[in-house]
């Protein structure tokens, strides 16, 4: 390795995209500064497409590094010595600064930086846009391809010349509508689909204008469907296409030269309508300099919510579909301030055609707490933790992906009496035991709801205790120490069911806020001893309470050795001990 410069590494885990921008990031920045250049590229085998092939999964048809580059391409620039990162830290770390900055030490790691697939126009001050986009596609020019792959590129550039000029819109959906791990995590997803309302709409205004369309996605069933829909229009009929149009499957070996095929096609268009958050298509876009449209900043919302509400009831697409759509209107009826029963309404009917979406059931409920209906919320919360507990709490405190939920969805659980909703207040009790560990993920995405979530809780778990007495004495210094506050809430909440459930949130609560005010009191303060109540001090201090909190003490210290399995028997031991008269 040359030491004397940093490397820039594309070296992206996800789909084809993604992966090409990281690598025409790197191979910009190599060029630009002087850095050296390579990629990181995992295989990914075993994977399939779903609905008998016709739902197409970015990982099952993402080129292997064989497949793709050619040989000496490959041992030129391919680093078997540095691990694949899906999460590229310069789009963060330097952010809307000078990309000067990646030449300044400390590098991202030590031999340097991850590229990222961001737009670098847009991640740093000082890239100009024009530039930029132009030395994109001499970047794309410089890979050097298989000469399997670059007859699939020649026989897409052969197929533009037969058909002339196009407007190219990629409908994503795919596996973010067919899976259900992704259906769960919809409103994370949401910026990735490119709803087919939307579809429709352009589609139709492209040809009004004189242009033809081509349909590119990853279902292929839906564009068919959409096509069809279409056909009304003896202008759509003429000017509407598919890839299945434009090249039949049994002409391309696999999946691989499909999705090729279809990028250096998009390529060639006018400008390209995306969803949000694609990379295919916006990679599409960078290796010939072609606009792209975000179909979501394009529209308005009202035209969203209209467009929508004007194609979602179409023959033959699939409920699941249709499911998502009604999500997508209950969400612009929130950014458009429309009242309650309309956003019910679009969720009831999301949860109608596809009633396993926890996604919409978490918002379903969130909207009834919102708006303060709250044994409704609380019986809605019965049924659901009754039927998928795990997957539910899975979804809402498990954080595959950041962040799945607004913060709102956390903040609403909390209201005055919510202990009185058994399922309310026990979901709200796992939400704090969740953020009440430092180290979660979910306080990385949310840093500053911890303390305010602890505020929270505060008028539930001190709702029935006695507030503390400030008076100075020996006794009251003894009851001032952990041990004894620890024993005192110990006992308080041994005697109900609920008191049970919340011990151990009190518990944290009262360690807490000890360790704070210990840490503002005067360090010179008056020993027991020159108190007149020393003696009842001392009493105190052998006495039950006292003893059962430092129980608890030892029993949170040595919590990894199996304290808190062994505090049941000291509790019992101390018990046993008092009722002799010790």
């Amino acid at each position: 390795m040359d030491n004397s410069k940093p490397l820039i590494i594309a070296g992206r885990d996800d789909g084809f995209g993604e992966r090409m921008r990281a690598l025409l990031n790197a191979l910009y920045i190599s060029k630009k500064f002087g850095f050296k250049f390579g990629f990181v590229w995992r295989d990914i085998n075993n994977i399939q497409n779903l609905l008998d092939g016709k739902v197409l999964i970015p990982w099952a048809n993402l080129p292997t590094r064989e497949y793709l580059f050619d040989q000496d391409f490959i041992k030129s620039y391919y680093r078997q010595d540095i691990e694949f990162a899906y999460e590229t830290p310069v789009l963060w770390s330097l952010y809307r600064q000078s990309i000067k900055n990646i030449l300044k030490k400390p590098y991202e790691k030590e031999w340097g930086w991850y590229s990222t697939q961001g737009d670098l126009s847009e991640c740093f001050t000082d890239v100009d846009e024009g530039e930029y986009r132009t030395e994109l596609v001499s970047c794309w020019k410089q890979i050097d391809f298989s000469s399997h792959v670059k007859k699939i590129f020649e026989k897409a550039h052969s197929k533009f010349l037969d058909i002339g000029k196009f407007v190219a819109i990629h409908i994503r959906t795919g596996e973010v509508i067919h899976d259900e791990f992704y259906r769960n995590i919809l409103y994370h997803c949401r910026y990735k689909i490119f709803p087919y309302p939307f579809a429709l709409e352009i589609a139709l205004k492209e040809i009004k204008k004189g242009h033809r369309v081509i349909f590119f996605g990853d279902d292929l069933n839906l564009i068919q469907n959409l096509k069809e829909y279409c056909s009304f229009n003896k202008q759509a009929q003429e000017n509407i296409f598919s890839i299945d149009d434009i090249i039949a499957f049994e002409q391309l070996d696999n999946g691989y030269d499909r999705l090729l095929f279809e990028l250096v096609l998009m390529s060639k268009s006018e400008y390209i309508f995306g969803s949000g958050t694609t990379g295919f298509s916006r990679c599409a876009s960078w290796i010939e300099n072609k606009i792209f449209i975000n179909i979501f900043d394009h529209l308005s919302l009202i035209e969203q919510y209209e467009i929508i509400l004007k194609y979602i009831d179409i023959e033959n697409i699939d409920d699941l579909y249709r499911s998502c759509n009604y999500f997508f209107l209950f969400l612009l009826s929130e950014q458009l301030n429309l009242n309650f029963d309309i956003k019910l309404r679009y969720l009831s009917k999301s949860l109608r055609y596809d009633s396993g979406s926890l996604n919409s059931e978490v918002f379903y409920i969130n909207l009834l707490l919102q708006n303060e209906k709250f044994k409704e919320a609380d019986d809605r919360l019965e049924q659901v933790i009754c039927k998928n507990k795990k997957k539910f709490f899975d979804l809402l405190l498990g954080y595959g992906q950041n962040p799945t939920f607004p913060y709102d969805i956390y903040m609403n659980y909390y209201f005055k009496d919510f202990d009185q909703y058994s399922n309310i207040f026990y979901v709200a009790c796992r939400i704090f035991s969740e953020f009440n560990i430092l180290e979660s993920r979910v306080n990385t995405y949310y840093p500053n709801f911890y303390p305010i979530i602890f505020d929270q809780f505060k008028m539930f778990i001190f709702k029935d205790l006695p507030k503390s007495d400030q008076e100075i004495g020996a006794v009251k210094k003894i009851r001032n120490h952990l041990a004894y506050k620890l024993g005192v809430a110990a006992i308080k909440n041994s005697k109900s069911l609920w008191g049970y459930i919340r011990m151990p949130y009190v518990l944290s609560y009262i360690r807490d806020m000890h360790k704070e005010s210990q840490n503002k009191m005067d360090k010179k303060s008056i020993g027991l001893e020159y108190y007149s109540d020393y003696e009842l001090a001392l009493k105190e201090k052998e006495g039950f309470v006292y003893k059962l909190g430092q129980i608890i003490i030892k029993a949170h210290k040595n919590w990894h050795k199996g304290g808190y399995i062994m505090l049941w028997f000291e509790v019992k031991k101390l018990k046993k001990e008092f009722k002799k008269g010790k």
